[in-house]
């Protein structure tokens, strides 16, 4: 039973990097398209603001 939750922890150990550096690899782009996003909209006058 020791050995199977010591199988079961390194597993999970082994998942939640796996997942951490898919998470890593995906957050530059997604960061520099966010980033891109905010500029492209904070540069562009807000229709809101013409309305008023």
């Amino acid at each position: 039973m020791s050995c199977e939750k010591y199988s079961l922890r390194i597993s999970r150990i082994v998942l939640l990097k796996a997942w951490k550096r898919s998470i890593n690899t995906w957050k530059a782009p997604l960061t520099m398209l966010f980033s891109a996003m905010i500029s492209k909209s904070s540069s562009q006058p807000k229709p809101t603001n013409s309305a008023l």
